[in-house]
């Protein structure tokens, strides 16, 4: 009877941990976002003069300004377009303005408004080198 009940109980945390194996999961960019659409990194300038709704897009550059309770202006080096991010898209930790984000997302053209706006699903703080090595 014990022979039974420690292969039952044996066999029971192996598919208890076989079950913790298959929750995780992959942490960075999706592949959606950058090898389906073809595309790397682009500017500001490109999404404002040749973007459509629905395209896939992330940018790199800063948030320079929060404009109102989830619309930010992002400016690169090409020019500023507004975004617009809800706090659960925010990173966990604090940025400022100086510091270079990558921010994923979606253009969105609205028929009332023909300003374009960037729809973000994520923003990540670029690391400097020296950032790394710090701790």
């Amino acid at each position: 009877m014990k022979k039974v009940i420690s292969k039952a109980l044996i066999l029971s945390c192996i598919s208890l941990g076989a079950l913790n194996l298959a929750n995780a999961d992959f942490k960075g960019p999706q592949a959606q976002n950058i090898e389906n659409q073809n595309q790397g990194l682009t500017t500001v300038q490109k999404v404002l003069s040749t973007a459509f709704h629905g395209q896939h897009v992330f940018l790199q550059g800063n948030i320079i300004q929060k404009v109102s309770h989830d619309k930010y202006m992002f400016k690169d080096s090409t020019g500023e377009v507004m975004i617009d991010i809800d706090q659960k898209h925010m990173p966990f930790e604090d940025f400022s303005a100086s510091e270079t984000v990558t921010i994923y997302g979606e253009v969105e053209m609205k028929r009332k408004n023909p300003r374009i706006e960037i729809d973000v699903a994520r923003v990540e703080i670029v690391k400097q080198a020296t950032d790394v090595h710090k701790k």
